[in-house]
């Protein structure tokens, strides 16, 4: 059973940080579901401190779980800690999300706090500070620039296998003024955070990847760094609850959806890079030459202007990689089919995988759509419904690559 109180005297608008109170009320009710086969999980916010410039709020965890004893309560919040072995072989994860939760909460201006005995549950409680807000107040602003140019200069690991999503989240992180080195997996991210190899600031890396994933590569990563050393930024196809908690629960701090959002990407950014000592310019990127925009505009099967926005609105980096996602996609069908026949499921989901991803990024949305509908089809092994997707995605796909060499044989040939 679940029960939720809030006292009759909260106001109705606050001004806080609503992503880092989100992360840590998922992890710490995701933890009670975890640990309690029956009884109930309770959450209850009370205002505890009102003035005319704060507003001090409580929020409590409570479950009828397993319980940790006074010892296990010392430690709990401090990296890699998590009751006994005995809990971890039964429960599985590491515990890793109450130390990134005390950090969360300390960076909220709050304290986190845990009442247990063995056997009788947990209640986990934090205060944090507020302000006054009014109904107006939006609540959730875009990182100021001020905010973005004391970061200039930082140095980021992006770890990613798909070459149209590097290009894109790269421009984003160097049009902010950053540093950005790529690699391709996460096995190669693991050779480029060893202690003696200079480290970065901040990685971001992405779950479903060869050769080793962003889970694995992690693990291995929080051996040499610890989260408030390096922080970690999953990028994940899903923006599910679950998915957060498996990203959390690795080590990671943070977790941002694909296709990423530039204001949510900055946003998270601004939440783990420490100010740098120097703004450097962001690095020179090469472009083509400029395309008409009507051009774009009658390219079926492409929303130009959703896809232009992510690009924070530079139209020759727009075409360039639409020409881009065109040549790496021109004979992904018959990959596909290859893949299919030969039963190798797998890569088959990778394969469709990276190309919805490509194709949400630049705006190519019917086709992100039915590559999402395949995906699933795939891992279900559902072998009728993914023939019949796969037919409709050649189309669609066939669609925007006849688009694409279209208007290229429009321009001059220098472009």
């Amino acid at each position: 059973a679940y029960q939720v109180t809030m006292a009759p005297d909260l106001p109705p608008y606050l001004h806080g940080d609503p992503l880092r109170l989100e992360q840590v009320l998922l992890n710490l009710l995701a933890n009670a579901v975890k640990f309690s086969h029956e009884g109930t999980i309770g959450l209850a916010i009370t205002l505890v401190e009102t003035t005319e410039e704060r507003l001090m709020l409580e929020f409590r965890v409570s479950d009828t779980g397993i319980g940790l004893s006074p010892k296990q309560c010392e430690t709990i919040f401090a990296p890699f800690v998590q009751g006994e072995h005995s809990t971890s072989r039964r429960y599985g994860g590491t515990g890793l999300g109450l130390s990134i939760c005390r950090r969360l909460v300390t960076l909220m201006g709050g304290v986190i706090m845990v009442e247990s005995e063995p056997g009788k549950g947990s209640v986990f409680s934090f205060i944090v500070r507020f302000q006054p807000a009014s109904a107006t107040e939006k609540q959730t602003p875009a990182p100021k620039n001020n905010e973005l140019n004391v970061l200039k200069g930082a140095r980021l690991l992006l770890v990613e296998d798909n070459l149209i999503n590097q290009q894109i989240t790269r421009m984003q992180l160097t049009h902010a003024g950053l540093l950005v080195t790529v690699a391709s997996n996460g096995r190669e991210a693991v050779e480029l955070t060893l202690p003696d190899v200079k480290p970065f600031d901040l990685v971001l890396m992405d779950i479903q990847m060869p050769e080793m994933d962003g889970y694995e590569a992690t693990r291995r990563i929080r051996q040499q760094w610890s989260p408030e050393e390096l922080p970690i930024i999953a990028i994940t196809a899903h923006a599910l609850a679950e998915e957060r908690r498996n990203c959390l629960d690795v080590g990671m701090n943070d977790h941002l959806a694909k296709p990423i959002d530039v204001v949510q990407l900055h946003a998270a950014l601004c939440r783990w890079l420490k100010p740098q000592p120097g703004a450097l310019q962001a690095q020179e990127m090469e472009t083509e030459p400029a395309v008409p925009e009507d051009g774009f505009r009658n390219l079926p099967g492409i929303n130009y202007d959703d896809g232009l926005e992510r690009l924070g609105g530079d139209q020759q980096l727009y075409w360039s990689l639409l020409r881009s996602f065109a040549g790496e996609n021109r004979l992904v069908a018959q990959r596909l089919e290859t893949l299919m026949n030969a039963g190798n499921l797998k890569s088959a989901r990778l394969l469709v995988r990276a190309l919805r991803g490509g194709a949400g990024n630049l705006g190519i949305m019917e086709l992100s759509a039915t590559a999402a509908e395949l995906e699933r089809a795939l891992v279900r092994e559902e072998s009728a419904a993914a023939r019949s997707l796969m037919a409709d995605l050649e189309q669609r796909l066939a669609l925007v690559l006849a688009g694409v060499t279209h208007l290229e044989q429009l321009l001059p040939a220098d472009n």
